[in-house]
């Protein structure tokens, strides 16, 4: 009787294999004398013609097909051949070579049969299979070193031997597992194994246990199948004859002949007596003792699988970590150098080697004396001895000629440990280029400024100046008037002129000429007015606070002109008779707008007059003023007349802004 090495890796328990031996006995006696009388019986399967079919299987696959130690083919696939000779009595040439050339054989037309055949649909588009004679598990197996592993998705990253050819490498693909490392045939990757060269592989299960317990690998176990897959024999579609021939011979072995040869390589057990009641009693206790150990171990492995996806969670970060780090200081332009105490170069990375000093491979193991003037030199360590004592973070700039010419760098030191520091130097050339430049520009810009400013003040002042001369002119030509209409008119439109020549005036005096502030503006206009209107204007009280609001030329002008016509006209209007009372001027600020009130205590407009739609021109000019700001103008009813100036916020300096 043949046992491989690995049989007694499939114990199937004492008690049982004494239970089934008196079976077996009987059975193989019987087979062998089945065997006999059928090998006479299919002796004249073909016709007496002599005949020979050519087949060719892995030589690699114990244990269906192998080189034995006589140097020729064994196996149970061999020993089925045998016999499909004995009751075919057609001439089998067995050619046993590695995998690959096995398939180009067949595919080529060298052989007429292949053996240890596995059954995929791929293969059913090119070969006839006959009945599978064997369900083998093709399982992928780890080192016991490594854990959690509980399903393929978990096999991604590592790399795995596989036999070139073998149909589990289209499975592992599917599950996205790419990192396979072809060996010619199982024995060289089991070899591979026990030289700890590779640390995962996937093989059939009964090769993988016969060629471990040869080479006495023990580290490898089975974690994840793959599937169980059928091995039959394969014929091209073409060679339809030579099939119904192979199917035929093999359908008329015993199957107590093929069972015998399967048992001749499994083994099986050898019979002896004994008492049975001890036997139970320990196999008790030991089921007892197993499952404790099972519990145990399973509770074990648990623990393991927990910290094992901790660490590997952890590893995960730590790498993702570092790749980051060297990422990020790829893409930095900064230069980074580790020195230490001493000033001597331990280890750099740089991007741009033209910044260097020194070559590359001459940097390590020099000292920044041989690469800084003396007087740096003196600054580096003082600043390296600092933070090595003290922590922190030390600034230097300076200037160094490399072989991009000179530059400017800025340079910061911080401690790494006790005797160690690295320093980051970025150069920012460019960045004093800019800095220079715009030092240069902003004097230029502060002295056309300057220029534009006294420009500017003096076009205000001779603008005042000029509506000056106009309003003079204007009093000269009032003599002309006789009427008292006439001169009111020329009086009305001298107001306005003042007013714009108040604006200018008080431009040109103030230190910002781009904006003035309201309430001297408005202070000055009604001056004007009291001058012009002095009788009435000594009856009348006058309370003005609009803030610290500021305003540009283009909204102060059209601002200042509502507040002459309205302020004018409640002088004239408001207190007939000799009458006094009160003019009030204030502002107040909304969300989105500033409100102008001009109010006085007077008679009031008349019932019958609509400021929104009368077409007198001091009022025609408040609408258009208010329009050309972007707001508008309200009559308030009450006591007195009251007009609602509304200007968005926008178009002035609110006082927060001042």
């Amino acid at each position: 009787m043949k046992n491989i090495p690995g049989s007694k890796l499939l114990p199937f328990g004492l008690p049982f294999l004494l239970a089934v031996h008196f079976l077996v006995g009987v059975s193989s006696a019987v087979g062998a004398q089945t065997t006999a009388n059928q090998v006479r019986t299919y002796s004249g399967f073909i016709d007496e013609k002599t005949e020979s079919i050519t087949v060719v299987t892995d030589q690699f696959y114990p244990p269906y097909s192998f080189i034995g130690e006589s140097g020729s083919l064994e196996g149970i696939s061999i020993d089925l051949w045998k016999e499909w000779e004995k009751v075919t009595g057609i001439h089998v040439d067995l050619r046993g070579m590695n995998w690959a050339s096995a398939i180009q054989h067949v595919t080529e037309g060298k052989a007429d049969v292949i053996d240890t055949f596995f059954v995929t649909d791929e293969r059913k588009k090119t070969f006839l299979f006959t009945d599978a004679y064997a369900e083998i598990d093709v399982p992928v197996f780890l080192h016991r070193s490594i854990s959690g592993i509980k399903s393929l998705s978990d096999l991604t990253g590592f790399t795995i031997a596989v036999k070139t050819g073998d149909s589990g490498i289209q499975v592992l693909e599917e599950a996205g597992i790419e990192n396979l490392l072809e060996f010619r045939n199982y024995s060289d990757i089991i070899r591979a194994a026990k030289m700890h060269d590779i640390r995962a592989f996937c093989m059939d299960k009964p090769s993988a246990d016969f060629l471990m317990a040869k080479a006495g690998v023990r580290d490898f176990v089975p974690v994840a199948s793959l599937y169980v897959g059928q091995i039959s024999r394969g014929v091209l579609k073409t060679r339809q004859s030579i099939f119904e021939k192979v199917k035929k011979g093999f359908s008329q072995i015993p199957q107590s002949r093929i069972r015998e040869i399967n048992r001749s390589w499994y083994g099986t057990a050898v019979p002896y007596a004994f008492n049975y009641r001890p036997i139970v009693f320990i196999a008790l206790i030991l089921l007892v003792v197993f499952t404790v150990l099972v519990a145990f171990i399973l509770f074990l492995r648990f623990q393991v699988d927990l910290k094992t996806g901790e660490l590997k969670t952890q590893l995960d970060l730590l790498e993702r970590s570092e790749r980051w780090n060297k990422a990020f200081i790829r893409a930095l332009p900064d230069l980074f150098f580790v020195i230490d105490r001493w000033g001597y170069y331990l280890d750099y990375s740089v991007n741009d080697e033209r910044l260097l000093r020194s070559t590359s491979e001459g940097l390590i193991g020099k000292n920044i004396s041989d690469i800084f003037s003396p007087e740096l030199v003196s600054v580096f360590m003082e600043a390296v001895h600092d933070v090595l004592r003290h922590g922190g973070i030390r600034e230097i700039e300076y200037e160094l000629e490399v072989p991009a010419g000179l530059r400017h760098f800025e340079c910061r030191i911080v401690s790494m440990d006790t005797d160690t520091a690295l320093y980051i130097a970025r150069d920012i050339t460019g960045r004093k280029e800019i800095e220079q430049r715009v030092v240069q520009s902003l004097n230029e810009k502060e002295v056309l400024l300057k220029e534009k400013e006294v420009l500017f003040r003096e076009v205000h002042h001779r603008v005042k100046n000029n509506l000056q001369i106009v309003s003079s002119l204007l009093t000269m030509q009032s003599d002309l008037f006789e009427s008292e209409k006439g001169l009111t008119l020329i009086r009305e439109i001298q107001n306005r002129i003042q007013s714009i020549a108040h604006l200018h005036e008080l431009l040109y005096q103030s230190k910002d000429i781009a904006s003035i502030s309201l309430q001297e503006y408005f202070s000055s206009i009604i001056r004007e007015i009291s001058i012009t209107n002095h009788e009435q204007f000594s009856r009348i009280d006058l309370c003005m606070d609009t803030g610290l609001i500021r305003a540009s030329l283009e909204a102060a002008l059209p601002l200042g002109l509502i507040v002459n016509e309205l302020v004018s006209n409640s002088v004239k209007y408001a207190f007939p008779e000799g009458t006094g009372g009160t003019i009030r001027i204030s502002s107040r600020v909304d969300e989105s707008s500033v409100c102008f009130d001009i109010a006085d205590s007077g008679v009031g407009l008349p019932s019958d007059f609509d400021p929104d739609t009368s077409e007198s021109l001091g009022f025609v000019l408040v609408r258009s003023f208010a329009s050309q700001l972007g707001g508008t103008v309200q009559y308030l009813p009450g006591g007195g007349a009251c007009f609602e100036v509304r200007v968005p916020s926008g178009r002035l300096i609110l006082d927060a802004e001042a």
